[in-house]
Parts: C-alpha cells; structure tokens; sequence
C-alpha cells in the first residue's frame, strides 16, 4: 500500500466508477404486438413484446393498476347508508304522528270553531184533552132518587132497545096504571151523550144537516122518558128523548132554521124508536097543535094503534116521542120548570 486509504467502491461516484446495475425486462402485450408476433411466427401463439424501462415513456408512460374497492368497503358503505335512509323514514313518520295527534286534540283548543250542534228532536205524543163527564140534569126536574139508571155495553140498537124492553116488562109487571118515568143510560159507567144516541137509533142523522146541528147546538146531556099505560084500551109502553138548545140566546139558527133541518127526521128510520116496531108504515108527516102555543110534526101508523111518532122544538128543547100522549105528557111535566 503506499499509505493511501482504499475507497469502497460503492462509494465511488466518480465518472470511472463501477456501472450501473442491469435494467428488468418488460413484457408488454397489446393488439398491435400480438399481431406483429403472429406474423414474425408464422401463425404461432403470440409472444409478448419486451419492452426496456427507458422506453416505457415512448409507450404512453407506466401502467397504473386501476383501483378497486374491496368488498368490504362497499358492504359497509351500502349498509351505512341504508341505515341514514331508515333514520330519516323514521324520523319524518314521528313528525307526521305528531301534526296528526296535535291537529286532532289541540286544534280544537287553539282554534274553536262556530258549529251549529244539532239537538235531538224529542218526539212528543199528543196528549188528548180530558172530555169532561156528563152530569145529568132532569128536564122535569126529578131528583135522582125518582130516575132509573139502565146501563148499556156499547151504543147499539140492540143494546139500547133491550134495555128498554126489560126496563118496560117491568113497569107492566107491576101494573103501575099511566104515568111516565124517566130513565138514564150510561155506556161503560159513563152518562151516554144525546148526538152518540139519538144517531144510534137514527142513524141516518149521523151524516146529515140534522145530525151535525144537535151534535153542535145541543148539550151532551138529555132526558128519556117511558109513556106508560096499563089499563086495557091504552096497554101499552112508549119511549121519548129530550135534548136542551146549549145556548138558546146565541145559537147561530134561529127557530124557524132549526125547524127546517130537524125535518131530516122524516127520512130517518123512526120504527127503531119504538120498543116493537109497527107492522104499518107511517103516514106523511104533517103539523099539529100542542096546546095553545106550539106545534109538532108527526106520522101515525094506522087507526088500530096508539103509535105514532112525534117531534118538535118546543122552547128551548128538542122532544121526540113514539106517542101523541106521551109528548102530552113530557110537556106537561116540563111546563112549570122549564117549557117557556
């Protein structure tokens, strides 16, 4: 050694120093090297074309891999943001749940509305007044103690007639000489009203002029009486009815009017009046006297017998009798109480 210190060799940088290490080779295939191959071989597999580092530049420069997502990363990724979805969805459901609940309960409070409540109709039943009770007062003035009282199940001609009939076997029974008697009738314990009587035996004045007259112009309450005769050229026994003008003074017919609608009558079935009805038909009526100041309309049934059917406005009463001498009689009993 001649006293230098000896140099590393990869130390040396100087232009004398030792080479650099060889490049690697590149293999590279593309379109264009693989066709240049087929044809160098003859149709043979192509080779890839070695290409040296210093030339990659001249090639389009290095290849850069491209990049992938691993599997990992893209499931979670997918499960990240299907949870964010399923957050906000959940989110805007309670928001939605909460106007709802707010709108339904609260809304009423902070905002009152004017709304017309419908109220129930109460449905009412008609309440029909009480009609008063008959009370009878005698046309002749008889207490009640000297009336017989007959009671009927229903208004029937047959109900009112035999009534009358026990009611007159009885008086002939007793052999009670001539004489009237006055009797009353009620229909289920209650006094019968003259218009639902008279009709029953009348039936056609239920419809007529007549009819509707006594049912306004009359009082409810009327007197009947029973004509009876047991001596042998008069046997016999006669009904009769009275019915009281309500209010004379202020009735809407007068007299004369009242006269000539009750002369419907006529064209009533007048054998129902009478306990056994007349073989005979009735004559035409006609007028007749009653005493000295009224007059009566009447139809007979023959010479033989005591019948004939008799009626009139006598003051301030209607009286109907199925005998001359029965409506005698009535009125004599009424003159000194009520006949003016």
């Amino acid at each position: 050694m001649n006293g230098e210190q000896e140099k590393n060799p990869l130390q040396d940088s100087s232009p004398g120093g030792p080479p650099p290490p060889p490049q690697p080779e590149i293999k590279m295939r593309s379109l264009e090297s693989d066709i240049k191959s087929v044809e160098e071989t003859g149709g043979g597999m192509p080779e890839p074309e070695i290409i040296q580092p210093s030339e990659l530049n001249e090639v389009g420069g290095p290849v850069t891999p491209p990049e992938t997502t691993t599997p990992d990363v893209v499931e979670m990724e997918t499960k990240g943001g299907a949870r964010r979805w399923l957050v906000w969805l959940l989110v805007i459901a309670i928001v939605i749940g909460v106007a709802l609940l707010g709108y339904k309960y609260a809304g009423p409070l902070l905002f009152p509305q004017d709304t017309d409540i419908e109220e129930t109709p109460t449905i009412t039943t008609p309440v029909e007044p009480a009609v008063p009770a008959i009370t009878h007062v005698s046309a002749f003035g008889n207490s009640a103690d000297s009336i017989t009282p007959l009671s009927i199940s229903d208004y029937s001609l047959v109900a009112i007639l035999t009534a009358l009939q026990n009611e007159g076997s009885n008086i002939l029974a007793n052999n009670e000489g001539e004489g009237l008697k006055e009797v009353t009738f009620s229909v289920g314990g209650n006094l019968a009203s003259g218009y639902d009587f008279l009709t029953t035996i009348l039936p056609e004045l239920k419809d007529s002029d007549a009819g509707n007259m006594i049912k306004n112009s009359f009082e409810k309450d009327f007197t009947s009486f029973l004509y009876y005769n047991t001596s042998r050229l008069g046997y016999g026994v006669w009904p009769g009815y009275i019915l009281k003008i309500r209010d004379a003074e202020i009735a809407d017919i007068d007299g004369f009017g009242m006269r000539k609608i009750l002369e419907e009558i006529e064209g009533a079935s007048i054998k129902n009046a009478f306990l056994t009805p007349p073989v005979a038909d009735p004559s035409s009526f006609k007028t007749g006297p009653v005493g000295n100041t009224h007059t009566s309309r009447y139809a007979s049934f023959g010479s033989g017998t005591k019948a004939s059917f008799n009626y009139g406005l006598i003051g301030d009463y209607l009286i109907i009798s199925t005998t001359y001498k029965g409506l005698m009689q009535a009125i004599g009993s009424m003159t000194s109480h009520s006949v003016k």
